[in-house]
């Protein structure tokens, strides 16, 4: 959906790993568990457990970790306007 320009939505991963290169992104992680590493700028590994508030910024590139059950995220970024 979209709020005051924003855009928020619920974000789901299976178990596994992938690589991204992200967009300007808040998140609150709502169920599971896993880790996001960071290639590009190097920074430490972010842990993902629920109740985790995570700032990605443009151009980040990460490789997502989930562990057993999916993750579920509450997203929210800049409008595409």
């Amino acid at each position: 959906g979209t709020i005051g320009g924003a855009d928020f939505g619920l974000w789901e991963m299976n178990a596994g790993a992938m690589r991204d290169i992200e967009g300007d992104e808040v998140f609150l992680v709502i169920s599971g568990t896993g880790r996001i590493e960071f290639d590009e700028p190097r920074r430490d590994p972010i842990e993902l457990v629920p109740g985790s508030l995570v700032r990605l910024v443009d151009g980040m590139k990460t490789r997502w970790y989930i562990d057993g059950t999916p993750l579920r995220k509450l997203f929210i970024a800049p409008g595409e306007g």
